[in-house]
C-alpha cells in the first residue's frame, strides 16, 4: 500500500501569529509503509502558544524517528503505544508548564497524533484538533474536549445554541491537567481503505 501524504496551515483571520504546529512523515519498515501525523494548535489567547505546539510536535516525531522502527522490527503492540504516547504528552505537559512559570506566562496546545499501519490506526486526541475518514461519507474520529462540546453532551446547549458561551479548551497541554491520565483518549481502529484527514 503506497499512501500520498499533503498538509498545510493558515494563521486564520483574527491571529497575529500562526500557532499551528504539525508534521507528517511516511516510513518503510519490515511490516510495509506506516503514516505518522501530529498537529497541535497553540491555545488561543494565551500567549505563546507556538511555542507550546512547536514542542509537543517536535517530542512526537523524535518518537517517530527512534521509536517507532524499534516498534515496527518486533511488531507494534496497542499497550506500547498508549504508554509511549501518554509518556510524551505528561513529559510535554510538565516541560511546558515550567517553562511558562519561569517567563510568568501562560501557555497551552491541543494535539493530535495519528499513526496509520497497514493494518490498523492509532489516534492520540487531547484538545479539539481532530481526525476524520473520509470514504462513503465523512465520519470525525475524535471526540473534542471542550467546554462547548461538554455541554452539549450534557444537554446544557445545542450544536448551534454558542451564543453568549465562549468557548474554551478544558484539556489542552499545559494548562495543567486536572484529572487522571484517563483525560488522554486513545483510539485504536482496524484499518480502512480510505483518505484520513488531521485538522
Amino acid at each position: 500500500m503506497d499512501f500520498l501524504v499533503s498538509a498545510a496551515t493558515d494563521i486564520g483571520l483574527t491571529k497575529t501569529v500562526n500557532q499551528d504546529s504539525y508534521d507528517v512523515r511516511v516510513y518503510s519498515t519490515g511490516m510495509g509503509k506506516v503514516v505518522f501525523a501530529v498537529i497541535c494548535d497553540g491555545m488561543g489567547g494565551l500567549s505563546g502558544g507556538e511555542i507550546a505546539s512547536a514542542s509537543v510536535v517536535c517530542a512526537f516525531c523524535r518518537w517517530a524517528d527512534m521509536r517507532l522502527p524499534l516498534l515496527c522490527g518486533s511488531g507494534i503492540r496497542d499497550d506500547t503505544v498508549r504508554s509511549d504516547w501518554m509518556d510524551i504528552v505528561s513529559s510535554c505537559n510538565e516541560n511546558i508548564k515550567t517553562y511558562a512559570g519561569m517567563y510568568g506566562t501562560r501557555m497551552g496546545t491541543t494535539v493530535t497524533a495519528l499513526l496509520i499501519t497497514p493494518v490498523r490506526y492509532y489516534i492520540l486526541n487531547v484538545g479539539d484538533t481532530r481526525v476524520y475518514e473520509i470514504g462513503d461519507r465523512v465520519r470525525k474520529l475524535t471526540r473534542d474536549q471542550t467546554v462547548t462540546a461538554r455541554e452539549i453532551e450534557l444537554g446544557n446547549m445545542t450544536g448551534g445554541g454558542r451564543e453568549g458561551f465562549k468557548k474554551k479548551r478544558s484539556a489542552p497541554v499545559c494548562r495543567s491537567f486536572q484529572g487522571s491520565i484517563s483525560r488522554y483518549v486513545l483510539w485504536r481502529y482496524e484499518r480502512q481503505c480510505s483518505i484520513y484527514a488531521v485538522q
